[in-house]
């Protein structure tokens, strides 16, 4: 036998032709693109009067979508309970929640697809972050709307500070680091 022939990892001979590599064409690149951030520098910032008016309208739509929630489930504790205290007390706990659940939705990832309420939306106004101008997170809009605003309210100066602050930023913004812009 031959000694080639007995190692498959020396190369062998052959008579083919040998055919030089071609150059690979190059290919266009196909990448997505990056979302482009929008910086809050020369943003004109949404005033107190519109960011109350769109918390109006965001409370107004709340309000419209509690409601009927509450008549059922009292309704719901009235006729099952018949008068039952801690049936009432389930009815109110379930109400609750559903009502939070509802607030949270709509506050934090509803909000989140766009930077915008529809009050917001109406008010032609947009949260956005004020390091780069994005929209936050869902989670940043929950905690920015609740924990947040619950500060900047128990305060007194939380709102207030709004009027006088260059961005227009109550406690909340500052707190959240995102200032509300008009769109």
């Amino acid at each position: 036998m031959d000694q080639d022939q007995d190692n498959p990892s020396m190369p062998t001979l052959s008579s083919a032709p040998v055919v030089a590599p071609t150059p690979a064409t190059p290919q266009p690149s196909v990448t997505t693109p990056m979302p482009v951030a929008t910086s809050t520098v020369g943003a004109e910032y949404a005033g107190v009067l519109s960011r109350w008016l769109a918390n109006i309208i965001d409370s107004l739509v709340l309000f419209a979508i509690n409601v009927p929630i509450f008549i059922i489930f009292s309704l719901v504790g009235l006729f099952v309970g018949k008068g039952d205290f801690l049936i009432g007390i389930l009815m109110w706990v379930v109400q609750l929640v559903i009502q939070s659940a509802i607030a949270i939705y709509y506050y934090g990832a509803y909000q989140h697809k766009n930077g915008q309420t529809i009050g917001r939306k109406a008010m032609h106004v947009k949260t956005v972050l004020t390091v780069d101008g994005t929209t936050p997170s869902a989670g940043k809009f929950v905690t920015r709307e609740f924990v947040f605003k619950l500060i900047s309210a128990l305060t007194i100066i939380g709102y207030p500070m709004a009027i006088f602050d260059a961005k227009k930023q109550a406690l909340h913004d500052k707190l959240a680091g995102t200032v509300v812009i008009k769109v």
